[in-house]
């Protein structure tokens, strides 16, 4: 199994989060066996989207030329993406928010209805990728402030992702 975790803390290796991510992945070798990718996204450089779409227009190409064609292409060949970041302000680090933008050339502009819902169709061959998210806080009855970033991903990744919380 291959998986491709994004750090998202701007501390990389440092972070706590991380910590708790190799934990995370121990686990998971012990199980089967894997082949794990840390990108710090600290370290990338990946410019904002500018909301141009012309990656929708275009087959899927972002007209920005940065780290990000090839974060796209480790997503694509992974089986899982798993991001790890601290909660900052209710939500992700910047770097890492500005990475989840840039994600829009795996999507298509056309959609469905899902349920009460609408979904951007995928571009991307992204039916076989799982996603799994870890984010630190410390607070007491803290699961409220995940709300933002699961939304987040639960956009992304509507079908592929299993949401995990820890009893308060």
């Amino acid at each position: 199994m291959k998986i491709l975790v994004l750090n998202g803390s701007p501390k990389r290796e440092r972070s706590d989060t991380l910590h708790i991510t190799r934990a995370f992945l121990k686990g998971m070798a012990s199980a089967a066996p894997l082949e794990a990718k840390i990108l710090h996204v600290a370290d990338l450089h990946i410019q904002p989207c500018s909301g141009c779409f012309a990656c929708w227009r275009n087959g899927g190409t972002c007209v920005h030329r940065d780290d990000m064609a090839g974060v796209l292409e480790k997503i694509q060949a992974s089986d899982v993406l798993l991001v790890s970041y601290p909660l900052y302000c209710y939500g992700m680090p910047g770097p890492l928010k500005t990475l989840i933008d840039r994600i829009l050339p795996l999507t298509a502009m056309t959609m469905r209805k899902v349920g009460e819902r609408y979904e951007h169709d995928s571009r991307a061959d992204t039916a076989h990728l799982r996603f799994v998210m870890i984010c630190g806080c410390g607070f007491p009855n803290s699961a409220h402030n995940f709300e933002a970033a699961v939304q987040q991903f639960q956009l992304l990744f509507p079908r592929n992702h299993t949401i995990l919380t820890l009893p308060e």
